[in-house]
């Protein structure tokens, strides 16, 4: 097929990277509107993917997220060489409000997702191996434009996944778009400072919360109020020394929901600006120096140690304010380990000697 074809050609340069790709278009927007809806910034430089890979390397946080956004007949073209932000749906219904969003994803282990997304609903978002199944509220949409693809048959996948998105999104992707320069913006969304997974695993010795606290182990146990009470108090112990006195003014037992809100809203703004700074110096060494070649050391390195810090400790404050307090201990203490990661162990073995028979020590 024509389409196909031409992609595969595509593909086969040398320059052109596509082993790990993430392509998204969204129709009428600007560049900047893009990048913000897309957990980015308004664009200050503009870079190619290779640089985008070498100022990753050069950055003070690890693997930082970037992404390309190229402005091609009323449409925005977001290139993301190794990432997926185009490929998650929270992203694809804000990109999509008010207009559509078609995104294509792969990487090195052909893990990969097809979506589109339209007025904020995902319509639709399928794995290439089994196209007419999917999450979204009506994958067989996406039929008409997944049609004579061959997809399920031999051959490479990855030229008619570009072959759905010029179909379904509008938009012939080009050897300019993939390798020339574009406005970029580092991509720093919420859930960078939001980890997941059981509070137990960060305790000493895995420890079960309801077992540590001392309550029976039933069910009601994990909605105790005596349980929210001994993980509130586990999160001051937390944060003491990591954050100014005047953060510890406010008690988040007492703040109602629009004020918590605020609070964590302008927290969040505070982490997502230092990651910015953070990724912004080390681009423009990378562009003074001009030749890649990794990270900095010196003092440069040592600036870049003092924004990891200064940008994560605005995470444990935000952390601190959640309303759920295992949720805020689990945050403040993931978020505390990038603060001051020499003091993890002790500040672990702190919390869990707070937690440990709380029950029998509260009287309760």
């Amino acid at each position: 097929m024509r389409e196909t074809g031409y992609y595969a050609e595509l593909l086969a340069q040398r320059d052109v990277p596509g082993e790990a790709l993430c392509v998204t278009v969204v129709a009428g927007l600007t560049v900047d509107e893009a990048l913000v809806r897309f957990d980015g910034f308004p664009a200050r430089r503009t870079a190619t993917l290779r640089d985008l890979a070498e100022v990753a390397r050069a950055a003070p946080f690890p693997y930082p997220r970037l992404a390309c956004a190229v402005d091609v007949d009323g449409h925005i073209v977001l290139v993301e060489e190794n990432g997926f932000r185009g490929s998650r749906p929270e992203v694809l219904r804000r990109l999509s409000e008010g207009t559509s969003a078609t995104s294509v994803f792969w990487n090195v282990n052909f893990v990969n997702r097809l979506s589109y997304a339209e007025n904020g609903r995902l319509v639709a978002s399928v794995d290439w191996s089994y196209p007419g199944h999917g999450d979204g509220d009506d994958p067989e949409e996406l039929e008409p434009y997944l049609d004579g693809l061959g997809f399920g048959e031999d051959g490479d996948p990855r030229p008619k996944a570009l072959a759905f998105l010029q179909r379904c999104g509008g938009v012939r992707i080009t050897r300019e778009h993939l390798v020339d320069a574009h406005p970029a913006s580092v991509l720093v969304p919420a859930d960078l400072f939001e980890p997941r997974g059981r509070l137990g695993s960060l305790l000493p010795g895995g420890a079960d919360l309801v077992k540590l606290v001392g309550l029976p182990l039933r069910f009601e146990s994990v909605r105790s109020p005596l349980l929210r009470k001994a993980c509130r108090g586990a999160v001051e112990v937390a944060v003491d020394g990591l954050l100014p006195a005047e953060a510890l003014t406010v008690d988040p037992s007492a703040l109602t929901d629009a004020d918590r809100e605020l609070r964590r809203a302008e927290a969040l703004e505070s982490a997502r600006r230092g990651y910015r700074r953070g990724v912004d110096d080390a681009w423009a060494r990378y562009e003074v120096d001009g030749d890649g070649a990794g990270p900095v050391g010196g003092a440069a390195g040592e600036s870049g140690s003092a924004l990891v810090r200064a940008t994560f400790a605005h995470a444990v404050a935000r952390g601190r304010l959640h309303a759920e307090p295992s949720t805020a201990l689990t945050q403040v203490l993931v978020n505390a380990a990038k603060v001051d990661p020499d003091g993890t162990a002790a500040r672990r073995e702190r919390v869990h000697a707070h937690l440990s028979g709380f029950a029998a020590r509260s009287g309760e």
